[in-house]
């Protein structure tokens, strides 16, 4: 079965893995960080977006928002990965 992907950000990437990814959206930042992010992220990660989800981030994101795409960068990019 081939999935054909719009290249939309993260609701792209919940379309090709399913009920795995539609999980990791709904955590939380700091969930996130705990789990798969060294613990230096929390020196520039924006403590308002901590208690998000990566669906709420990646929407400010896209809107224009700043700091929510700083925070999308650090959750986002492997160089960050534990």
């Amino acid at each position: 079965m081939a999935v054909a992907l719009i290249p939309l950000g993260w609701e792209a990437l919940l379309l090709g893995v399913g009920m795995v990814g539609a999980i990791l959206f709904s955590k939380t930042a700091r969930e996130v960080i705990a789990e798969q992010k060294k613990g230096s992220i929390h020196r520039e990660f924006p403590s308002e977006w901590l208690d998000k989800t990566l669906g709420d981030i990646e929407k400010a994101a896209k809107s224009g928002n700043a700091r929510a795409r700083t925070a999308k960068k650090l959750l986002t990019q492997k160089r960050f990965n534990k």
